[in-house]
């Protein structure tokens, strides 16, 4: 240290004043220019800091107005905020309400199905009751055609002894009370028959109907129906009291006029060409042989009878009136007819050769009142039914002023039409799925 003072000592004491002013002169030049310099250099950076605080008091106006922006944004979305929340309180309750009308449905819904149950058994109930009555009306007919047998024989042999009456008399008697026993268990039949149809057509309706609907028709669905209404809607599997009770023909005159008829309305047939005619529901071997000895061998002899050889036929053989056409004879018999091959033209085996018209009591739902009405309305033919619509029909239906509420006639077009090409195992497939309240 003492060194360094010496030598800085030993400089200044050895410059002039001249060297000096000169020293002091660029001490003061060089202190200018490095103020000078170090002014230049802060100018710049001060000049850069100063556009970098400009640029971002620039941005810093941009975010608050971003900012601002998003403020109101906010303030319109709590609005919405507040509005939804309103809306949920208001769904929430339409949920709860929702919730407590499905939950009533879900009891309707199985109360119906516990009604639909009971009517299903009750339905079964009643189908195995017309089982058993129509055996019992089977066994009395074969006991009624028996009768009337002996009643013949007995009025012969009352001819030739007059002995004999009070014997007659006897069972006469019998037979009065036999077919009084009949009558009433034919009418029993018809109307089981009327409740198992209607409880069909209104079960089908529960099934297609939606619940709140079904709650209404199934509180209504024991009602009893008009009377007429029941006799229209009755299929033609159960003829009304009075077509049983008609007039019948003399037999004598009945199978003359038959065996006339063969060979000229009914195609001729003998013993060798033989049927088993036994294979259509309704003819037992008593019928049958009955049937033989009018000449009558084959189904295709059957398929030609129009509803005059029907009668004329029922009155020959001492027949229960209306129980040929009940039990379908003639439709039977052309089935068999068109399965064996024997006949040719199938929209013909069933038309009638008078001016009748086709029987259109062989459609599933068309009973003898509905025929009169179509008839009356121009309906004569299964051709005619089956170019039909449901609105025509169904204004014929109207017209006739008979109640026909329960009629299906949108049914009927596609069973003619079936009847018309001659399918009739197609016709009693579909008939059969009507009569069991479906149709696929």
């Amino acid at each position: 240290m003492d060194r360094l003072q010496e030598m800085f000592n030993n400089l200044f004491a050895n410059i002039t004043h001249e060297e000096g002013q000169f020293l002091l002169i660029c001490l003061a030049v060089a202190y200018l220019l490095g103020l000078w310099t170090g002014w230049l250099i802060w100018g710049r950076r001060a000049a850069k800091r100063l556009r970098m605080i400009r640029k971002l008091e620039g941005e810093l106006n941009a975010r608050n107005a971003e900012y601002q922006v998003l403020q109101n944004k906010e303030a319109q979305l709590q609005q919405v905020v507040e509005s939804q929340k309103s809306e949920l309180v208001v769904l929430e309750d339409e949920k709860a309400a929702i919730m407590t009308r499905l939950s009533s449905a879900d009891r309707d819904k199985r109360t119906l199905n516990q009604q639909v149950v009971a009517l299903q058994e009750e339905n079964t109930n009643l189908k195995e009751d017309m089982e058993t009555y129509l055996k019992k009306i089977d066994a009395l007919d074969n006991q009624l055609i028996s009768l009337q047998t002996k009643n013949k024989q007995l009025n012969e042999e009352i001819e030739k002894n007059a002995d004999t009456l009070n014997d007659f008399a006897s069972i006469q008697s019998s037979y009065n009370a036999t077919r009084d026993r009949l009558v009433v268990i034919e009418s029993k039949i018809s109307d089981l028959s009327s409740e198992n149809q209607n409880l069909r057509v209104e079960l089908a309706k529960i099934k297609d109907q939606p619940i709140e609907e079904n709650t209404s028709t199934a509180t209504g669905l024991f009602q009893d129906l008009p009377k007429e209404e029941e006799t229209t809607v009755v299929n033609d599997t159960t003829t009304s009291l009075e077509e049983e009770i008609e007039v019948e023909l003399d037999p004598s005159e009945a199978q003359d006029k038959v065996r006339a008829a063969i060979g000229k309305t009914i195609p001729s047939a003998t013993e060798a060409d033989k049927d088993d005619l036994k294979q259509i529901k309704g003819i037992g071997s008593f019928i049958e042989d009955k049937l033989n000895d009018l000449g009558i061998y084959t189904y295709e002899q059957i398929c030609k009878w129009d509803e005059e050889m029907i009668e004329t036929v029922t009155a020959a053989i001492a027949f229960f009136p209306g129980r040929i056409k009940r039990d379908d004879w003639v439709g039977q018999a052309c089935s068999r007819t068109k399965s064996k091959g024997d006949t040719k033209p199938k929209a013909k085996t069933v038309k009638s050769t008078g001016p009748k018209g086709d029987r259109l009591q062989i459609i599933e739902g068309i009973g003898p009142v509905g025929e009169k009405v179509l008839k009356e309305g121009g309906i004569h033919t299964f051709e005619q039914l089956a170019k039909s619509t449901t609105e025509q029909l169904k204004d014929i239906l109207k017209a006739s002023g008979k109640p026909f509420r329960l009629a299906t006639p949108d049914t009927w077009i596609p069973q003619a039409k079936l009847a018309l090409e001659g399918e009739w195992d197609e016709l009693k497939d579909l008939q059969d799925r009507l009569q069991r309240g479906r149709v696929d």
